[in-house]
């Protein structure tokens, strides 16, 4: 049995999956509210299946919200500590670069999520006449004006709620767990749960704090005395 779980989004959900085929499906309605332990406690219990049918969880590591993305990790980790399930981080453009596939896209398609201060989270696909999906480099940075010349030369764009930032008309599509299954199938590369880290391209700015004074020094001193 396997178990999907995608987080990266304001859409939230969770997914169940064997042999290929999903079970079931569970959006969190709830305007975040329900972790994803909840949310998976009451798939399973609407599937009248046991957690210790759980032998691979699928968690969606983004591109996207950083707290959703940890939470779901966060599960899967701990899951893995208690009962030892195989474990698989995938990303969620694939899955989306596959449902412009099943729409009949074809050529060059831009799959984008917001990554705020007009940047956004760019990854680029391929389909050829047959369908296949094929990716074109890997997921990048890309600038609000980068996009938009993608815009006017009336590229193919779709995501998560683009429309409300870009107002071009694209294709509004979502991450979710059960596009999270159809990508992991096949998939071998198991991971630990230490291993699972979300998407993040940014460069990470560390400024180390400097020594403490003897003033302060002393005040540590009081009060952990």
């Amino acid at each position: 049995m396997v178990l999907a779980i995608e987080y990266s989004t304001e859409k939230r959900s969770v997914a169940l999956g064997l042999d290929g085929k999903i079970l079931g499906v569970l959006p969190d309605e709830s305007m975040h509210r329900v972790t994803p332990l909840a949310l998976i406690d009451q798939l399973l219990l609407s599937k009248e299946v046991s957690r210790s049918e759980i032998r691979r969880i699928v968690v969606g590591i983004g591109p996207g919200s950083y707290t959703g993305i940890r939470n779901a990790i966060s599960t899967a980790q701990g899951w893995q500590l208690a009962t030892d399930v195989e474990l698989l981080g995938i990303g969620n453009s694939l899955g989306m670069a596959r449902v412009l596939s099943r729409a009949g896209k074809r050529g060059k398609v831009h799959i984008l999520s917001d990554a705020q201060q007009n940047h956004f989270y760019h990854a680029e696909f391929r389909i050829d006449d047959s369908g296949d999906v094929d990716p074109v480099g890997s997921l990048k940075i890309s600038s609000l004006q980068s996009v938009q010349f993608l815009v006017e030369r009336q590229e193919v764009i779709a995501g998560p709620g683009l429309d409300r930032i870009l107002k071009c008309g694209a294709v509004d599509i979502h991450p979710s767990a059960e596009l999270l299954l159809e990508t992991a199938e096949g998939r071998k590369d198991f991971a630990s749960g230490d291993q699972l880290t979300p998407f993040y391209l940014r460069t990470t700015r560390f400024v180390k704090a400097p020594e403490p004074t003897e003033f302060i020094q002393n005040l540590i001193s009081r009060f952990s005395s």
